[in-house]
């Protein structure tokens, strides 16, 4: 392990959107910036559900990670300086009405084997419509 800056998230440039596709499936789409580059295997998005969230909504929290299925995560150089991190969580069951509050986080490890993050603002994410099968 290598020691690195601290990737240090640049404010507001968290976004977290769903994005709907026929059959009632979605993929969760985060992004964010910043400033340095970070681990990508440190990569994590954690979904927490809202209070008074109907129970066919996902309970509780799930942290996403690029180890786990059906997560994907890239992060980019940008031009002019800073990185752009995308983590993708994909066929995911669209569940509409439900709302959740999403928060990502970048990560390097310190010399003493540790990890340091940086974390965005949350977000609240909510799945308005879902597509079923298009009938001919």
């Amino acid at each position: 392990m290598t020691w690195q800056s601290a990737p240090q998230y640049i404010a507001k440039t968290f976004t977290a959107t769903i994005e709907a596709y026929p059959g009632n499936w979605v993929d969760w789409v985060f992004e964010w910036d910043t400033e340095y580059s970070s681990d990508p295997a440190l990569e994590q998005v954690t979904v927490t559900d809202l209070p008074r969230s109907p129970s066919s909504c996902l309970q509780g929290t799930q942290v996403l990670t690029p180890q786990d299925v059906l997560v994907s995560s890239t992060i980019t150089p940008k031009p002019g300086g800073g990185y752009h991190h995308r983590l993708v969580w994909h066929h995911q069951t669209c569940l509409s009405g439900c709302s959740y509050r999403a928060v990502a986080s970048s990560g390097t490890w310190n010399q003493d084997g540790t990890v340091r993050r940086s974390d965005t603002e949350s977000k609240t994410v909510t799945m308005s419509v879902c597509v079923p099968y298009l009938q001919d």
